[in-house]
């Protein structure tokens, strides 16, 4: 008999935390439940590569209450990644240590090539649309890097990861707002200056868009009251919506974006210069759309765990 077993994954990324709580019954696996905040580890860290303490010491507080909410619904196990932030971070030791001391967990920072691997695995769960003989292009743009992945069903092609975020892009040349036409433009040149480094295995179609800037673009383009991750996950937005959006958020000041439908407050300063990468990257590709999912890395740690420890060749299924 297939015994049950929960788990918590926490991801601990550049600008925001998130909590995945899985449980595996039946070689499948479901959501038992799913919180994301906004907590900018990465703030300051441009200044001089170092994680300053308010950030961590915000971040260290979101892990552990996520932890609590985690036993209540009394999962077995719990793993704490990171990304990004700490990969780069001259004092990340002293975040794990800390961490470690007020939780009890340790986290484990990953590669830009593992978590491009386990995204992907996280991404392509629950998608229909995409053939598993079909070769498709994930870009996950996060708070400090953006992520691309090439491959088949399953199976990882190649991948990459470059210096290219949302925080420090916005840190260094996105602060003032309304943002001007002038500013927008070089902001979109650097963006594209620094996407050259992509290897061209990267720049084909079709493209599969992951993270909290596509999946903002999307709430945004559905209007939604509240995040609906159901309505988001599948579907398609194209070079034409993501460029209205631009021209929405660079026409209005910080205050007035929170104002905006499906936008997070605790992403309205940062959301314009992940637009504009996501526009970036559909010209690098020469595609005019992307399709959008709502899953991601915490899906795929949850997967590749489970996985593991059933000792089964099949795969599991995540509907």
């Amino acid at each position: 008999m297939d015994k049950k077993e929960r788990l918590a994954v926490i991801d601990v990324g550049s600008n925001s935390v998130k909590l995945f709580v899985a449980e595996k019954a039946h070689q499948k696996i479901s959501t038992l439940f799913e919180r994301t905040e906004i907590t900018r580890l990465s703030e300051g860290l441009t200044k001089n590569g170092v994680l300053q303490n308010v950030p961590m010491e915000r971040n260290i507080f979101m892990v552990e209450t996520m932890i609590h909410q985690a036993k209540a619904l009394e999962v077995e196990g719990v793993i704490i990644v990171g990304t990004m932030a700490l990969r780069i971070a001259q004092n990340r030791e002293v975040f794990i240590d800390r961490l470690a001391k007020k939780t009890g967990f340790t986290l484990s920072v990953l590669s830009g090539e593992e978590e491009g691997e386990l995204a992907f695995l996280g991404a392509l769960s629950g998608l229909f649309g995409f053939s598993p003989l079909q070769e498709v292009t994930l870009f996950d743009i996060g708070g400090g890097s953006t992520e691309f992945v090439r491959g088949k069903g399953r199976e990882v092609l190649d991948k990459c990861s470059i210096a290219l975020g949302s925080v420090p892009l916005t840190e260094r040349y996105l602060q003032i707002s309304p943002v001007s036409d002038e500013l927008l433009q070089r902001t979109r040149s650097i963006i594209k200056e620094q996407l050259e480094q992509v290897p061209p295995v990267f720049k084909l179609g079709p493209l599969l868009g992951i993270g909290g800037t596509i999946t903002t673009l999307a709430s945004v383009h559905l209007e939604l009251e509240a995040y609906s991750g159901n309505r988001v996950h599948g579907m398609t937005l194209t070079k034409r919506d993501v460029n209205e959006q631009i021209l929405q958020y660079a026409s209005r000041t910080i205050a007035d974006r929170c104002k905006i439908k499906g936008l997070s407050p605790g992403r309205a300063d940062i959301i314009l210069a992940g637009a504009c990468i996501a526009d970036e990257i559909l010209g690098l590709a020469n595609e005019e759309s992307f399709v959008v999912s709502d899953r991601g890395l915490r899906h795929g740690v949850a997967i590749h765990y489970f996985e593991e420890s059933s000792g089964r060749d099949e795969p599991l299924l995540l509907p």
